[in-house]
């Protein structure tokens, strides 16, 4: 309980937006260095790329992939690339208003349904709808046992499961939870980029504010999930804690951006920031790597560990996969010019190979 206490506070939904910022300040700093006639062109083509590498990592690898949802709402918010700070910041609230609204009407229609079903006066659709509400964040002890059977099977037990999975993340959840917060989140980066944030520009007293703003917002972002554990895990309050996580969440993000900036700045532990940095330029291998190993370790087409760790148990290979990120990228980039998945995504999306091995 406490380790999913925990990730749920201080990770879940924070780590995503974090990136699907720094995602919308890559697409700005990729047009600065690129501006010309064919800007559009080339950057549809690199998010053709990173749909399709996000297509077959969805399909054969993982059915949790972000790539596919990133590259679509790339291309979406693309044309808004050179508008105001001011009017990015106010489409990036609306985006955001947008969806925390989607999860609060539907949290408050399953108060109403709970209502009507505690006082008898319940007619067999409010029932029907009660239990799709239910069954859309919640598991059933025997789904969960067959597919904890299914995903320690062999290749054609586990890919039926990823490819169900999939499915219904690509024309369910994608679409109706994923695209506008995204997109949101992309616009929101790319306004903060204008600003100088992400570059370090903006004064110390700035970033010290953001990284002290990250505290009342955990603090405000503990406060469902310790009702939602308290209540039984019940699906109204996952709506409510969800609508939060929205407006909390990118607060809790950018604060933490805030920190490791102030960390950068203040030359302390370069060893870290130094390695983190080699991360992030190779954050598409990483990720890639990531889903590989892991699916290697937990699925039947390889270890077969599915189902039998605790959530606690799961921080071992959480954090046995950071290190092994921060011991292999920096040596990596001193030998190469790039992670072999970015320099594969820029070939295809140039149309020819891109220098790989770094030259003295």
């Amino acid at each position: 309980l406490w380790a999913w206490a925990f990730a749920e506070v201080f990770f879940d939904g924070k780590m995503r937006a974090l990136f699907a910022m720094l995602f919308g300040a890559s697409i700005l700093l990729m047009a600065e260095r690129n501006d010309s006639p064919g800007i559009v062109r080339r950057h549809l083509a690199r998010m053709a790329v990173l749909l399709g590498i996000g297509m077959v990592h969805a399909w054969l690898i993982w059915s949790g992939d972000i790539l596919v949802t990133y590259a679509l709402v790339g291309m979406l918010v693309f044309p808004w690339r050179n508008l105001p700070v001011r009017r990015l910041f106010l489409l990036a609230v609306i985006g955001l208003a947008l969806q925390v609204s989607v999860n609060v009407s539907a949290a408050i229609q399953g108060q109403h349904l709970e209502r009507l079903v505690a006082a008898g006066r319940a007619d067999a659709s409010d029932r029907e709808q009660l239990a799709a509400l239910h069954d859309s964040t919640n598991t059933s002890p025997e789904d969960a046992a067959r597919e904890v059977v299914e995903m320690r099977g062999d290749w054609h037990s586990v890919q039926s499961v990823r490819a169900r999975s999939t499915r219904t993340m690509q024309t369910v959840i994608i679409p109706m939870l994923f695209v506008v917060e995204t997109a949101a989140l992309m616009l929101l980066g790319m306004a903060l980029y204008r600003l100088g944030w992400w570059q370090g520009r903006m004064l110390p007293a700035a970033y010290r504010r953001m990284a002290l703003l990250a505290l009342p917002m955990l603090a405000m972002g503990a406060i469902l999930p310790a009702v939602y554990a308290a209540n039984g895990f019940r699906t109204v309050d996952f709506l409510w804690m969800d609508a939060l996580r929205m407006v909390v969440g990118p607060v809790i993000a950018i604060g933490y951006s805030a920190a490791l900036i102030l960390l950068q700045h203040s030359g302390r532990l370069r060893w870290l920031t130094d390695r983190l940095a080699a991360a992030g330029q190779m954050a598409l291998t990483n990720y890639l790597m990531t889903s590989i190993l892991m699916t290697t370790l937990f699925y039947g087409t390889g270890f077969g560990l599915f189902g039998s760790l605790s959530r606690a148990q799961l921080w071992v290979p959480v954090l046995a996969m950071w290190a092994l990120i921060l011991l292999w990228s920096k040596p990596w980039l001193r030998h190469f010019v790039q992670g072999p998945f970015e320099w594969l995504w820029r070939s295809l999306a140039r149309g020819k190979a891109q220098p790989f091995v770094r030259r003295q």
